[in-house]
C-alpha cells in the first residue's frame, strides 16, 4: 500500500467537511442493535470521526491504541 495514500474520509476532515461515517459505521451500529450486539469499537469510531468534524481541524491523526482507550 502506498504510504501518502489518504481515504476520501480523510480528505474530509482536512477540508472541514461531514464526512460518511453516518452512513459507514451508522448502519453498522443500526444493524448491531437489531442483532442485540452493543458494537462499541464501532460507536468509539462513530464519535471521534463525528467530534473531528465538529472542531474542523483535521484527522485526528489517533493511533489505534488510542481509539480504543474508552471502551
Amino acid at each position: 500500500m502506498d504510504k501518502s495514500a489518504r481515504s476520501s474520509m480523510w480528505e474530509d476532515l482536512q477540508a472541514g467537511r461531514r464526512t460518511e461515517i453516518d452512513h459507514l459505521q451508522g448502519e453498522i451500529i443500526r444493524l448491531a442493535v437489531q442483532l442485540g450486539r452493543p458494537a462499541p469499537l464501532n460507536r468509539r469510531v462513530l464519535a471521534l470521526v463525528k467530534d473531528a468534524e465538529r472542531a474542523k481541524k483535521g484527522s485526528p491523526g489517533l493511533a489505534p491504541e488510542a481509539v480504543s482507550e474508552a471502551l
